[in-house]
């Protein structure tokens, strides 16, 4: 376990980091003010001995004092805290000084909103110069990112003869040029702000070392919304070819319903929880992604399984009522900014009476727990007063929807079979005993959270089967598992009675 703590560190009165574990990209979002710099500036201490002189000042008018601020280096047993002592950082205590280098990832590139990312060199008499081959590690995904051919002629020359850390600073002494269809040549000064930042980033990371850590602050930067999701790919892939941990901070709304790992820095007062992989929607506050569709009610729920299992619940109700109503199910995160999020979008003209939130089954646990619980923290006050707020836009799902879809598969697999076969064809083999090895192969994980032990015998089914159906995706299975599983359950009339009844008491109200 790696993590870094803020204190007192501008408007941040406290963040906890945990480092990530695992390489790829993770997006780094929140508003203004929440900390994602100061957080990254910290990131990039771990390889920068100059990351706080340089970046943390204090101005020579007493402005921007770092006074009581102090930002904390755990690993599992140690911990160092640096604080501002006069123009200096110092680690506390000083013998715990390189506990920092036994973090993952010692080298590190930090590209900042300033300097090495806008640089441009000076332009020169670009005929008299020998043009240097570019290589296709900045040409090919420049003209992908970019969707444009006019880079397969990039070249650059030699410009300077700048040694030592200044080299670095002057982009190795290079200047990008280009040959146009007449055989002249224009620089890069002549290039668009959006290209010239992709190039100087491309250059950056060019020679990258495996299992780096890797820093990019507002990568949106003069970039298109397209190019910036074909760029986020690209770290994608270089992330998994080199083992990177890529850390990107961004506002932007396209990245934040693109990207895989998302890390939402939510600010209560300068108290800035940290979420992991928190869903658009909770980061956004936003209903739909095309303007003029208003859905006529909104269901939020915990995550992707949920909101399958509520469609399909939805579609049969809509269908047996005759109903042209349109519903929206809408993934959160956990439970409590499901309810956060639903009591915050009264404000955006959608009326509290058409929205409700449908929490998994096992949440209902939980709650009676907490209010059985003879000394209560804050947290459990205010997780209380919040359902006690919300109570009539609160219901709970029959089920939590990975384990009993999965409970109703070890019994019902020739149900899902009949209806996979419909829709593609006889299947090669037999689903029981598919799931039969699944259960062995998952049975030692049973005795920990069940809920994360039905999601491992989901993937592990996916992995099996999809490969033996032709054109049979992970998202096909599980469409084909709620389906058949609310098919099932609602063919019997009890059922369905019920679920006609609580629907309809919700989707009626007034």
């Amino acid at each position: 376990m790696y993590k870094i703590t803020l204190k007192n560190i501008k408007a941040i009165t406290n963040l906890e980091f945990h480092f990530p574990e695992k390489n790829g990209v993770y997006l780094l979002t929140g508003t203004n003010g929440c900390g994602k710099t100061t957080l990254l500036i910290a990131l990039n201490r771990l390889g920068d001995n100059l990351a706080f002189s340089r970046n943390l000042r204090t101005s020579s008018a007493g402005f921007d004092s770092f006074k009581d601020a102090q930002i904390i280096y755990s690993t599992q047993n140690e911990s160092v805290t640096y604080h501002r002592t006069g123009i200096r950082w110092v680690p506390t205590p000083k013998s715990k000084s390189n506990l920092i280098k036994t973090f993952p990832c010692q080298n590190i590139l930090y590209l900042s909103t300033s300097g090495l990312r806008f640089y441009a060199q000076e332009p020169k008499d670009l005929k008299d110069y020998h043009h240097n081959t570019v290589s296709d590690e900045i040409i090919n995904p420049l003209n992908d990112i970019l969707q444009t051919e006019k880079f397969r002629n990039l070249k650059y020359i030699k410009v300077k003869n700048i040694k030592g850390k200044q080299r670095r600073l002057h982009r190795n002494n290079k200047l990008y040029v280009i040959k146009d269809s007449q055989s002249n040549y224009y620089s890069e000064q002549n290039f668009s702000l959006g290209e010239r930042l992709l190039l100087n980033t491309l250059d950056f990371i060019e020679a990258i070392k495996e299992k780096s850590l890797l820093l990019i602050d507002e990568i949106e930067l003069a970039l298109h919304p397209i190019a910036q999701v074909k760029f986020y790919n690209y770290l994608e892939h270089i992330a998994k070819d080199k083992k990177l941990i890529v850390i990107i901070s961004t506002h932007s709304s396209s990245l934040i319903k693109h990207a895989k790992q998302r890390i939402y820095l939510e600010n209560n007062n300068g108290q800035i929880s940290v979420l992991n992989n928190c869903y658009p929607a909770y980061i956004l506050r936003e209903i739909a992604t095309e303007e003029d569709f208003k859905p006529d009610f909104i269901f939020f729920v915990e995550d992707i399984m949920a909101q399958r299992y509520m469609h399909y619940l939805l579609s049969k109700y809509l269908k047996e009522k005759n109903s042209n109503l349109i519903c929206k199910v809408i993934p959160v995160g956990g439970y409590r900014q499901v309810v956060e999020l639903m009591e915050k979008y009264p404000t955006l003209s959608y009326p509290i009476n058409k929205m409700q939130s449908m929490l998994d089954a096992d949440v209902k646990d939980t709650y009676r727990e907490i209010l059985r619980k003879s000394e209560k923290t804050d947290a459990d006050v205010a997780f209380i007063d919040l359902f006690r707020r919300n109570k009539k836009n609160i219901s709970f799902l029959s089920i939590t929807p990975e384990l009993g879809t999965w409970e109703w598969l070890t019994s019902n697999s020739n149900i899902l079979q009949q209806n996979i076969e419909s829709k593609y064809g006889r299947l090669s083999f037999n689903l029981t005993t598919k799931i039969q090895i699944v259960e062995r192969e998952e049975a030692g994980n049973k005795n920990g959270n069940l809920r994360n032990w039905a999601k491992g015998c989901f993937k592990n089914l996916a992995s099996q089967i999809c490969p033996l159906i032709v054109d049979f995706q992970e998202t096909d299975l599980f469409k084909c598992i709620f389906e058949s599983y609310i098919e099932d359950f609602t063919s019997d009339s009890t059922n369905m009675n019920k679920i006609k009844a609580f629907l309809g008491k919700i989707l009626n109200r007034k």
